[in-house]
């Protein structure tokens, strides 16, 4: 038997925006794009409809934060903050991970499951 984990985003929370209008935030897993929106000060949005992403047999991965200011040689997008992630958060369930990086923090809430597959 194989086993392969899988990161689950169930939620993101905009504690702190970073611009002073709507913020345009996204995630990314391992470098991929796997979430962008718009998001105010106190706002949550679910992002439990997001299939389950896979990340390797015992491997670890890496969640990291921007907000986005179109990448602009005058004006970079912004780094919040990344997280590594790996199999062994998941026997704990659902959790929480705070970003905070330039005037932002986000929250963002995960799950790292797990399926055994037949080698």
């Amino acid at each position: 038997m194989s086993t392969m984990y899988f990161l689950k985003p169930i939620s993101i929370e905009c504690i702190d925006q970073n611009e002073i209008s709507q913020d345009e935030p996204y995630l990314l897993f391992n470098g991929t794009r796997i979430w962008s929106g718009d998001m105010s000060q106190g706002q949550s949005i679910r992002l439990d409809y997001l299939d389950a992403i896979p990340f390797g047999q015992g491997g670890a991965a890496t969640l990291s934060l921007y907000e986005d200011d179109g990448d602009h040689w005058y004006d970079r997008n912004d780094y919040i903050g990344s997280t590594r992630l790996s199999g062994a958060q998941e026997p704990g369930g659902a959790f929480s991970r705070d970003f905070t990086g330039g005037d932002a923090h986000y929250r963002v809430y995960m799950d790292v499951q797990r399926a055994s597959t037949p080698v």
